[in-house]
């Protein structure tokens, strides 16, 4: 888990969800202000998390979804996480046979 979370703290992941929070109910609030059905607004909200989720692996750091969670450099860019190259296998040497 600290892999994931590395480079960012909690106060920024903090932020982030609670910015998505605020839209995702300023986007509710209109909603049920301009009289949309109840159905319609509660199968709106988990659509708009998952939106939120997607978008943000666009915008941000793809392992974290998160708008402003960033590993690394502090340019403001995130860091395309690549995969490490597996490690070489060492061939051991075979056996000699003992001679008679």
């Amino acid at each position: 888990m600290t892999d994931l979370v590395k480079g960012s703290s909690a106060n920024t992941q903090i932020s982030d969800q609670s910015s998505k929070g605020g839209v995702a109910g300023i986007v509710v609030y209109f909603m049920a202000h301009y009289g949309v059905d109840p159905a319609l607004i509660a199968l709106t909200i988990p659509v708009l998390a998952g939106f939120f989720a997607w978008l943000s692996t666009r915008v941000g750091d793809p392992k974290i979804a998160s708008f402003i969670g960033f590993h690394g450099s502090g340019d403001g860019k995130p860091v395309r996480m690549t995969a490490k190259a597996p490690a070489k296998a060492v061939k051991k040497a075979a056996a000699k046979k003992p001679r008679k």
